[in-house]
């Protein structure tokens, strides 16, 4: 099928009036065909427009999950395997940083970029595989940076068990 001269997949085709049950289930296939083979990256942060934004960035390369707080962080974990987790370790009310033991006890544990507001001294950013900055790394660093990690981590594979 072509729409504007650009070729459009359909992923299944609803009939009126709408069965929302339907519309669900047809909603969650798209979403699953379209992160297939993309790595998938647990986004600690509550800013939304952040969240978007990073999402926007990194859109090509990997499908992102999102929590706003440690709690929800957790869930995640718990809920499927991720290949890169990217905290802000200042979250209002709660701290990032609440979440890495969850992280780090995972087997096989997913490498952490901090995408944080502050710099973190060299003893704190020894701990992670890269350390971003927001109000100073430039939108392709971030892009580039989840790229090498992700490709590391690939290239290193699944930690022994």
């Amino acid at each position: 099928m072509v729409c504007n001269n650009l070729p459009l997949n359909v992923s299944d085709w609803l009939k009126k009036p709408i069965d929302e049950n339907q519309l669900v289930l047809a909603l969650r296939h798209a979403i699953s065909r379209m992160a297939e083979g993309k790595p998938r990256i647990l986004h600690v942060e509550d800013d939304f427009d952040m969240q978007r934004i990073t999402a926007a960035i990194a859109q090509n390369i990997a499908v992102f999950e999102f929590a706003a707080i440690p709690e929800g962080a957790r869930a995640r974990l718990r809920e499927r395997p991720f290949d890169l987790v990217l905290p802000d370790l200042a979250l209002r009310g709660a701290s990032g940083w609440e979440v890495l033991a969850d992280v780090e006890a995972l087997e096989p544990s997913p490498p952490v970029v901090v995408f944080s507001a502050t710099a973190l001294n060299r003893a704190e950013a020894g701990r992670f595989a890269a350390v971003l900055v927001k109000t100073q790394t430039p939108n392709d660093e971030v892009l580039q940076t989840l790229q090498r990690v992700l490709a590391q981590a690939h290239a290193a594979g699944p930690a022994p068990v």
